[in-house]
């Protein structure tokens, strides 16, 4: 991702004027340069913009992503030729010179980024956000930030809440981590090199290295193609695959060996222009464009076999475009403004993705072509500013003057090299640590111990409620009910405590919500994405607790993650069928009998439409989705003595449009579906009451089950 194409002119200037390799077959062969070839500016130019666009109008480029991939090839090229050059010149190669060039060409600029995005999401983004921010941003100073996001199974292409602000660099952090492994490898190769017998060798000495790397190249990259469709599961979410080091570094390893073969079998000076590759190359180039266009991150070709075939078509690329430097491709890609957007693509990669993170619809009040052009102004100027005064002047070491008044570089140790590096990323997490002190998170309640409740109210009567209140409540369910529960607001990992929002003369509640949770056991697919079942709601310990608790009223709701299509020994059913409301019913039936030995007041939650961006089914086209469930709770409680069902829809929006505003302005539900702590406040009154209204009436006796027919609407999946 960081590498530049320049980088190769500003390394080795020094060692020929020539813009291509030089061989030679006498016993010390000549010195060759890798000379800046400006076409590969224009690729990177050309890598930059997609990704770019596809995070910007996703719908639009849906295979920008690809990008990233160029990005990897055109790194693993040109550092392998530059390695291969040096080594060439010099028969050693330096990794503490190495580890200087990247260290200066990435650090700065990386490090910059990081701190003024979490100082901007300190202004503007929810005090609660702050410490989930603060082990992605030490996780990204580290450039150990894909492995941070799979430990937490974190998706690529869904987030559940708001953006994080240093989210793509994971991409970094695999080229970091292949960046240094890379020369220690080198260098082990050299030295197994050295111990093979020279007539066992059919070729030159100064080839040995360049033949190894090329041998572990290929191994690697068949490997981690293998690797990648081995882990791939067809339909579910490729978030893993698509995140690991040992998975994306075959990309990478396609660049190292297109160097190899770069160095081996040099360009000659004298070829003329081939027509048929200049063709081949317009129409790699056109192939791109167009996988960027039609290919799609869940595409299930991608893992098994597509990113190596699109790393393949780069190396492809590459080759003919700095050889064969004639056609409608090498113009296109040689044209100044190509070239220049290749030359800052480094810092458009970093900072356009907190742009796009801060400049929301709600934040800017304004959405579609007006967003996507002020995104584009904003990330350019913060691109230029970060060229010319960050990167720039970190890119060459400092020069001093001799006593010839000639400047030359300054030395430096390994030790200062990495005293350098560590005191930089130590202030970088210092200054991340003290911007994301948030509050704290939870209430007063631990949800460890029952709350205390009146003595009086203790004593059940199967089936009976007192006469008065407090009622001692179970209070279970999904995320929703979490926040219902005063445990504010949704972040990873859940808090332990919460602070009720209900009068403890009406309802004492113990909040045992859990979040995700999905009383379906089979794996689900929404969006055409299969996913693994989550058993949070599984593992739950709720028959303790009302163990425990011996409640009077048990208040249950777990919603949007039971309406996706289930997957049922290798048979899709469609949500809103016959079958799949039967088999709801069940589940619905496994996790409450457990909770009734008392025979306390069930009462179910039928939730309010959400209105929410980050879920794929709380769109308005969705939203009989939720209206089903509400269905399905009223045929359970048609048929199940104690159980009520009380209705959130009149309680969150007594009006249609739905303000989602306290008579103080404040927000009820911050993302359209979880309850803010003054939206709860205010509701917690009339919500309390219903519920109380609800217990008291199968508070008597048993309901006589009505004949419930299934529903004559059963629509198929979208």
């Amino acid at each position: 991702m960081e590498t530049s194409a320049n980088e190769a002119s500003e390394v080795d200037s020094d060692l020929s004027d020539e813009g291509q390799f030089q061989d030679s077959h006498t016993l010390r062969p000549r010195s060759r340069s890798f000379h800046h070839l400006p076409v590969l500016d224009g690729l990177r130019g050309l890598a930059v913009a997609a990704v770019v666009l596809f995070h910007f109008a996703p719908d639009i480029f849906p295979g920008g992503f690809l990008g990233v991939d160029v990005f990897f090839v055109l790194s693993g090229f040109l550092l392998t030729s530059l390695i291969l050059v040096e080594h060439h010149n010099s028969s050693g190669l330096s990794v503490r010179g190495f580890w200087e060039r990247r260290i200066r060409r990435l650090l700065p600029a990386a490090l910059t980024t990081i701190t003024v995005s979490v100082a901007l999401a300190f202004i503007l983004e929810p005090a609660y956000t702050r410490n989930t921010l603060r082990g992605e941003a030490v996780a990204a100073v580290a450039y150990m930030s894909n492995w941070w996001s799979i430990a937490r199974g974190n998706s690529y292409a869904s987030t559940f809440g708001p953006q994080s602000p240093v989210a793509h660099f994971w991409s970094l952090a695999v080229e970091e981590q292949f960046y240094f492994l890379f020369p220690l490898a080198i260098v082990g190769v050299a030295a197994l090199l050295r111990v093979i017998r020279r007539r066992n060798w059919p070729f030159a000495q100064h080839q040995n290295l360049a033949i190894g790397l090329l041998i572990i190249s290929i191994a690697g990259a068949v490997a981690s193609a293998l690797a990648m469709i081995a882990i791939h599961t067809p339909g579910g979410d490729p978030s893993r695959e698509y995140l690991g080091t040992d998975t994306r570094v075959q990309t990478i390893l396609v660049g190292v060996g297109l160097a190899c073969l770069w160095y081996l079998i040099p360009p000659l000076r004298s070829a003329s222009p081939s027509r048929p590759a200049s063709i081949a190359a317009s129409v790699l180039v056109v192939v791109l464009l167009g996988a960027v266009l039609a290919a799609n991150f869940h595409s299930d070709w991608l893992y098994r076999g597509g990113f190596t075939a699109v790393a393949l078509a780069t190396g492809c690329l590459i080759w003919t475009l700095a050889r064969h430097q004639v056609g409608p491709g090498h113009r296109f890609l040689t044209a100044r403004p190509m070239r220049i957007l290749g030359e800052v693509s480094y810092g458009l990669y970093l900072w356009h993705w907190p742009v796009m993170v801060f400049l929301t619809p709600q934040r800017t009040g304004i959405n579609g072509f007006a967003l996507f052009a002020l995104r584009l102004l904003l990330s350019a100027a913060a691109t230029a500013i970060s060229f010319f005064l960050i990167e720039k002047p970190f890119r060459r070491p400092r020069a001093v003057k001799t006593n010839t008044e000639s400047e030359l570089p300054t030395p430096r140790s390994t030790r200062s090299l990495l005293l350098a590096w560590g005191s930089a990323s130590s202030v970088a997490v210092l200054l991340v640590v003290l911007m994301t002190i948030g509050p704290r998170l939870g209430g007063t309640t631990s949800t460890a111990e029952p709350p205390p409740i009146a003595t009086t109210q203790t004593t059940l009567q199967p089936g009976i409620l007192p006469a008065s209140a407090p009622y001692s409540t179970l209070w279970i369910g999904d995320s929703v009910m979490w926040t219902l529960g005063g445990g504010g607001h949704i972040v990873f990992p859940q808090p332990t405590s919460f602070t009720s929002p209900f009068d403890p003369n009406q309802l004492v509640i113990w909040n045992r919500a859990v979040y995700p949770c999905e009383i379906l056991r089979y794996p689900s697919k929404f969006n055409g994405v299969m996913r693994a079942h989550n058993s949070n709601c599984d593992n739950n310990d709720w028959a303790d607790a009302a163990a425990k608790l011996r409640p009077q009223i048990v208040v249950f709701s777990a919603v949007v993650s039971d309406t996706y299509d289930r997957y049922v020994n290798g048979r899709l059913i469609a949500f809103g069928t016959p079958e799949f409301d039967q088999m709801y019913l069940d589940a619905l039936e496994r996790t409450m009998t457990p909770l009734v030995a008392d025979q306390p007041q069930v009462v179910l939650l039928d939730q309010a439409l959400p209105a929410c961006i980050f879920e794929p089914n709380a769109r308005p086209s969705e939203n009989w989705r939720v209206l089903h469930m509400g269905e399905l709770y009223r045929r359970y409680a048609s048929s199940h003595a104690h159980t009520s069902v009380v209705d959130l829809k009149p309680i969150v929006c007594p009006e249609s449009p739905c303000s989602n505003q306290t008579p103080s302005g404040e927000q009820i539900r911050d993302d359209g579906l979880h309850f803010t702590t003054a939206g709860i406040n205010y509701l917690a009154p009339e919500l309390a009451a219903a519920i109380i209204s609800a217990a008291r009436s199968t508070g008597i006796a048993p309901v006589a089950p009505p004949t419930a027919a299934d529903p004559t609407r059963a629509p198929s999946s979208p």
